[in-house]
């Protein structure tokens, strides 16, 4: 199909050049290059050079070169740099040298895996037959090509989905107990996109395949690639809980980018017109100049509208031509062979554009592109930086679209595009210690291998889990070890996606066909009774909602609206983990109940997105979540200005705080959410009101603590985002409605600092030490050197090593040796007389102990209240966790 664009890719703006305010040039690069490592088979470096490769890129070179010296490396250069070459040289070497080593390399999706295969098959292709196999091994993999991969293949391409469900549970079988004998490099792609509740999740997927690695006396190496991130050794310290080298300058070339940043035009009062509007009259002519583009929307629900409104638009063009097919959207939900048949289309120039949500922001080879559409700011500067890299290659210059919402961050861009195009890049957050995650991992893992108290060091909360999976029945005692008695495949209990494993399926009634699937706030809000269900640009009726059954009953319809659902929260303080001062307020964190409660719907017509009504639904549908929250409390005199007007403000000023919070924390609109609620104050008993962020998980994924620990450049980052708005008065953008006065939001969120007048009219982790080789200790003196005493104990030597090391406290009282732990059931499993005197035997060897010494545990200080109250929480998940087992048992 013949281009109509210049050979520099330009896009001709015609009857849109208005809405460019800004446009900022990121320059070329020349290509820097590094040496082949001196260490290199001069087979593996023929192959390479059979490419036309004749030098490596400087990062590629250095990332092979700490591979092959045996480090954990991190790479974090551009998108489509090489940096699969930079970990696979150092893998396929190995190979060569040890022909059954193994290797296995992780990718969060499957597109991903089964796109990285062809470029592996290629590299070592002219290395001969045979001589290195690789294979993607996942739920689509048929079961005779499964068994080949297992047995025969070096480098295994998966997802961390399957290694959770197939690779651990079934490590003692033929082919798996060979692979994690042998595995000498694991390989972790994209390893930004591990956080939130996937990356809580995959840190204690990572604690279970170490502990896996470890039985079969296998320790590999772990290779990982990343999108600029701000804390990227930090991250991967945090998943994998090993020391990691950095390598982060760029040596591959790059044409360019050309990035311009686009408002839309104000309709009525400050109200701009919408993202989604804007990108459906944008496409239809990118499509017509023929300019390979992909559109990047927030939400599944946008990109279906903008996919619909868009193909609508190319049905309606000059001399009766129907181009709609030119363009199709892609997103979860969407099912595997609809995403590769868009993926194939785009490949071979079949599609011109693709309407996509962040589905496609990961590196799945889809072509090359020549112009990147978001529908506003992503979120975090690293999905910024991936999405427009979707875009252009080393002799092609691409253009890139930043179309502004009317939200705080994306207005706050217009004002300062340099804040983006030229600041750093966020840190990125994962709690691998959410109280829900590790219960579900410790299961699995006790199904996998006996847990002995070596596993506290990897589980904190262990002590906790332990005696309620005693009382379950689902653990044995045995010797001083747990054997699982429950089901067969806990890992199996629960999605790594999500914390939530509730799931319903959205089917269409008329043909039987699953849509999609959703978690249970998701269909609450997008497919609640009478919802218009948007899916691969087609209409559906919610008809059936089965709370029981777990689906959804749709029905195709043809209409000229969609729904918006009205939710409500309300908010309980559950406990207090931590407080402090805060200009003249206090701000707090800890646990929290939050009931987030469906009650209505709006529908709003296609094309103008006007208002057509309102309808409440028969029965309201209330997520209750328990989960970790930051709050501050509103000072009096902000309560008093603000009046009867006061919570249409306080949302106001949640609107600010809550878009800077989630850009602090890295976190999704779907992670970190926040609302005010109302509390009596112990030392008056006055009524005050405090505002919240929570997470949006159960048990908490991180977020809401680190905006704790960050509030202070939160809160003033949200002030002058509110006082750098562009609007007259006060607009969506900036405090969420028109309706509110700017300058009253501005100074709310100030009088958290500091008092001051109303406006007027208005009244009043630190780095693995090395370990040391000790001396017999002095029994006496052990108290005091004990930190020392632990760190000089041998790394993988006798079991009980792993667990003294997490003892932070002891102290001797005549010959007994006194540990002080966090909670009661490790105190009882410590007493029991297999493990009690394995671990005295363990420092006997180390000590020179009494006569009559022996070993005892008691509780820390302050730390009985906190187990009981994490007891409690730990009771309550696993309560939830059998009652949806037993539903799932008795079906629909």
């Amino acid at each position: 199909m013949p281009s109509r664009s210049t050979p520099e890719n330009t896009v001709d703006i015609g009857r849109f050049a208005d809405r460019l305010v800004a446009h900022r040039v990121i320059p070329s690069r020349p290509a820097r290059y590094g040496e082949f490592p001196k260490e290199l088979r001069p087979e593996l470096q023929d192959a390479i050079q059979s490419f036309g490769i004749e030098k490596l890129y400087s990062h590629q070179s250095e990332m092979a070169e700490r591979a092959l010296l045996g480090d954990n490396v991190v790479i974090t250069t551009g998108t489509a740099s090489g940096k699969s070459l930079g970990y696979l040289i150092p893998i396929i070497q190995r190979i060569l040298e040890r022909p059954e080593s193994r290797a296995i390399l992780l990718f969060p999706t499957k597109a991903l895996a089964q796109d990285q295969l062809r470029g592996v098959l290629e590299i070592v292709a002219p290395l001969g037959k045979m001589r290195v196999q690789a294979g993607v091994y996942d739920g689509d993999t048929p079961p005779v090509e499964r068994r080949r991969i297992r047995e025969s293949c070096n480098l295994i391409l998966t997802n961390p989905d399957m290694l959770n469900t197939a690779y651990l549970p079934n490590h003692g079988r033929r082919g798996f107990s060979h692979l994690f004998r042998n595995v000498d490099f694991v390989v972790v792609d994209e390893m930004h996109s591990y956080r939130g509740a996937f990356g809580s999740h995959f840190a204690n997927l990572m604690r279970r395949f170490r502990r896996i690695c470890q039985h079969y006396h296998s320790n590999p190496q772990f290779l990982c690639s990343s999108a600029t991130i701000a804390n990227p050794v930090e991250l991967a310290e945090k998943l994998f809980d090993l020391p990691f080298h950095l390598v982060e300058e760029d040596g591959s070339p790059s044409a360019g980018k050309d990035v311009h940043f686009w408002q839309p035009p104000i309709v009525d009062h400050d109200f701009r017109r919408g993202v989604v509007q804007e990108m459906s009259d944008f496409l239809p002519e990118l499509i017509h100049q023929r300019l390979r583009t992909i559109a990047f929307c927030r939400s599944r629900k946008e990109t279906e509208v903008v996919l619909k409104e868009t193909r609508d638009a190319l049905m309606d063009v000059d001399g009766g031509h129907n181009e709609a097919h030119l363009i199709a959207g892609y997103r979860a939900g969407y099912t595997p062979v609809e995403r590769r048949a868009v993926e194939k289309k785009l490949m071979d120039g079949d599609l011109i554009g693709v309407v996509s949500t962040n589905a496609l922001e990961l590196g799945v080879d889809i072509g090359a592109l020549e112009v990147v559409v978001q529908g506003g700011f992503p979120g975090t500067r690293a999905s910024f930086w991936q999405q427009i890299g979707r875009a252009g290659r080393r002799q092609s210059r691409a253009q890139a679209f930043v179309i502004l919402r009317m939200t705080p961050m994306d207005q706050y861009l217009a004002l300062d595009p340099d804040w983006l195009i030229n600041k750093s890049a966020e840190h990125a957050v994962v709690d691998r210690d959410n109280l829900t995650i590790q219960l579900a991992h410790i299961r699995s893992a006790a199904a996998e291998l006996p847990l002995t108290l070596d596993d506290a060091a990897l589980f904190p909360d262990l002590g906790e889990t332990i005696p309620l999976l005693v009382e379950a029945g689902e653990l044995n005692q045995s010797y001083g070890t747990f054997q699982w008695t429950g089901n067969a495949h806990p890992a199996g209990d629960f999605s790594l996606r999500n914390v939530d494993r509730e799931r319903f399926k959205i089917v269409n009634r008329e043909s039987g066909d699953t849509l999609s699937e959703m978690n249970r706030i998701q269909t609450f809000h997008e497919a609640h009774w009478r919802a218009v269900y948007l899916h691969d640009g087609m209409q559906y009726l919610v008809e059936e909602l089965d709370l029981v059954g777990h689906q959804v009953l749709v029905r195709p319809v043809e209409q000229n609206f969609y729904t918006e659902p009205d939710i409500r929260i309300a908010t309980q303080v559950l406990n207090t983990q931590d407080q402090r001062e805060l200009g003249r307020t206090k701000v707090w964190f800890g646990d929290v109940k939050v009931d987030d409660t469906t009650i209505g719907y709006k529908m709003l017509q296609f094309h103008n997105h006007q208002n057509l009504g309102y309808e409440s639904l028969p029965s309201k549908l209330t997520v209750e979540l328990e989960t970790e929250g930051t709050w501050i409390a509103v000072p009096q005199n902000v309560a008093q200005v603000l009046g009867d007007e006061g919570d249409d403000y306080l949302r106001g000023v949640l609107h600010g705080i809550v878009s800077c919070a989630r850009m602090q924390t890295m976190a999704e609109a779907s992670d970190l959410n926040a609302t005010s609620f109302h509390y009596s104050e112990e030392e008056t008993g006055r009524t005050l009101t405090a505002l919240v962020l929570y997470d949006s998980h159960p048990g908490g994924l991180g977020f809401a603590a680190r905006s704790f620990d960050e509030i202070e450049a939160i809160l003033e980052a949200a002030s002058k985002l509110v006082m750098g708005c562009a609007c007259k008065s006060g607009c969506p953008a900036c405090v969420g409605d028109y309706h509110l006065d700017r300058k009253l939001v501005a100074w709310a969120l100030s009088n958290l600092i500091a008092e001051s007048a109303p406006p007027k009219g208005r009244r009043v982790r630190p780095q693995p030490l090395r370990q040391s080789v000790i001396s017999r200790q002095s029994f006496d003196q052990l108290a005091s050197v004990w930190s020392e005493f632990v760190l000089g104990l041998p790394r993988g030597g006798e079991a009980g090593v792993d667990f003294l090391r997490q003892i932070e406290t002891v102290r001797t009282h005549g010959a007994r040796l006194i540990l002080e732990v966090q909670s009661p059931g490790v105190i009882s499993w410590i007493r029991d007389e297999a493990t009690k005197s394995r671990l005295e035997n363990l420092i006997a060897h180390y000590v020179n102990t009494p006569e009559g010494f022996s070993i005892d545990a008691e509780l820390q200080e302050g730390a009985d209240a906190s187990a009981d109250f994490r007891s409690r929480k730990l009771r309550r998940r696993l309560e939830d966790l059998h009652a949806d087992n037993e539903s799932e048992e008795l079906g629909p």
